[in-house]
């Protein structure tokens, strides 16, 4: 935040800006891929079956470690999904999407 601050000197940021900034920084800062990871990693314990699924799609691709690198990870399908799974299951951010309905606006959907 000390360069917001710093380069903020024509004051085109108000301190309520500035506030607002700070939170995004820290959310987006938060430990969200530990998370995310350890989300995955403990439903993959509790179901054995997916697990061992996944470790049979890495072993049967992979002759050794150094192969596995994003770019090949990145085509695997079940491990893919698991991911996709986990980040729909496990929301990897330190709390809720918050937001604030003005006074009076309440509709939803149009109909």
């Amino acid at each position: 935040m000390s360069h917001v601050l710093k380069h903020n000197q024509d004051s085109m940021l108000s301190p309520e800006e500035i506030e607002a900034t700070a939170a995004t920084v820290i959310v987006a800062g938060s430990e969200t891929t530990a998370t995310l990871l350890y989300g995955v990693t403990s439903y993959l314990l509790k179901i054995p079956d997916v697990l061992q699924i996944l470790v049979d799609e890495t072993q049967g691709i992979f002759t050794a470690k150094a192969d596995m690198t994003v770019h090949h990870l990145a085509r695997l399908p079940y491990l893919s999904a698991v991911i996709q799974e986990g980040s729909r299951i496990v929301l990897p951010v330190p709390a809720g999407m918050p937001r604030v309905i003005p006074k009076g606006e309440d509709i939803v959907c149009d109909d």
